[in-house]
């Protein structure tokens, strides 16, 4: 139920927002607010909005003077159709009908976010004119406000990846929050059960049993370990004995060459005798 507060340069002011009604829009939950009623007046009805005359010069209820935000131009604002307007303004024009259902101003605001989902900001740019008698072929229209256009600022909805990522943060996100919250409580809490039944419930004599074979399949593994390392020190050795036998045949030093140079020719020599 707070006050929300509306700026726009163009105003000159803050525009108070008030909260009537709830609306859905791209699935996702908002309030709907409008301009509170009078928030446009000049202090004829709200003394608060006094100050917002200029120089002491109030325009009728329902206009805003934004002379001093349009460089000295005798602009006023207010609703289209001077809706909420005196009734001397909708009675000096012709054609003007007002219509709440069409010329209201909206906004759909989340509360969660404070996103806007949807807003139509409507207003009509009037020039309010003074004494004009000194101006030839314009003394009718002195002391008059003529209604120049109204505009409507607004958007619909949000673009379509702005609202999806939106809905996933505001709908879809809590949900699975509250959900994985839930899991993992219940999951916790079964494991702390089944903890303490496990404690307090299972006989001893299966708890030792079960540790002694975990033990046992423990020392069988370690045993098993043991032995393939003594088979592969084994092996190792072994190849390493080979390989020094075979390095030392191929070692040999030049006085055993010669000595077996020195034996064939003897041998050698002994067979020539023979002959």
């Amino acid at each position: 139920n707070d006050t929300l507060l509306f700026f726009r340069k163009s105003l000159c002011r803050s525009m108070p927002l008030v909260r009537v009604g709830e609306d859905w829009v791209s699935g996702m939950y908002g309030y709907r607010y409008h301009f509170r009623k009078g928030a446009i007046d000049n202090g004829h009805n709200e003394t608060a909005n006094k100050c917002f005359c200029r120089k002491g010069n109030c325009l009728p209820a329902g206009l805003i003077d934004v002379t001093d935000c349009y460089y000295g131009f005798p602009i006023a604002l207010s609703y289209p159709h001077f809706m909420e307007a005196d009734e001397t303004l909708i009675d000096s024009v012709e054609g003007i009908r007002p219509n709440p259902d069409i010329h209201t101003t909206h906004f759909i605001v989340n509360p969660e976010s404070g996103l806007p989902l949807q807003l139509s900001v409507k207003m009509q740019i009037n020039m309010a004119l003074g004494d004009l008698n000194n101006i030839a072929n314009c003394k009718l229209f002195s002391h008059t406000v003529l209604p120049m256009l109204w505009t409507d600022i607004y958007f619909d909805e949000l673009p379509t990846s702005m609202a999806t990522r939106f809905y996933i943060y505001l709908r879809v996100g809590p949900i699975a929050q509250t959900i994985f919250t839930y899991l993992f409580l219940i999951g916790g809490m079964s494991f702390i059960l089944l903890s303490l039944a496990s404690a307090f419930c299972i006989p001893k004599d299966i708890k030792l049993k079960e540790a002694a074979v975990w033990k046992e399949e423990a020392f069988r593994h370690q045993v098993v370990e043991k032995e393939m390392n003594k088979q592969r020190l084994k092996e190792a050795t072994n190849n390493t004995k080979e390989m020094e036998v075979y390095y030392c045949s191929l070692l040999r030093t030049n006085e055993d060459t010669e000595e077996d140079s020195v034996l064939q020719r003897t041998l050698d020599s002994f067979e020539e005798v023979e002959v």
